[in-house]
């Protein structure tokens, strides 16, 4: 990942994402704008940038196509579990 992915708001972003994937829950680009802790219209963009370097993924809501999930890639959150497991007190 590149280290301006690694600034707030989208290293919140990426926390919230990745929480997610371990207890199941699924995101809506609005709720993953939202978990930034900026105005929406900011983490909207953070988003955007976080899919278009592929950290994060999108697919559409078949049951509302006007909305959309979004989840950490699997290869960000194999990333942020290393980084987790190596500067953890405890994790290695």
């Amino acid at each position: 990942m590149g280290g301006e992915l690694l600034r707030e708001p989208a290293w919140d972003i990426m926390l919230d994402l990745f929480c997610a994937k371990l207890t199941g829950r699924e995101v809506s680009i609005m709720e993953a704008s939202v978990a930034g802790g900026v105005p929406s219209t900011t983490g909207f963009r953070y988003v955007r940038r976080l899919l278009a370097s592929k950290v994060v993924t999108e697919c559409r809501d078949p049951k509302d196509r006007r909305r959309s999930w979004v989840e950490l890639s699997e290869e960000a959150t194999l990333q942020i579990q290393q980084w987790l497991l190596a500067t953890w007190p405890g994790g290695s």
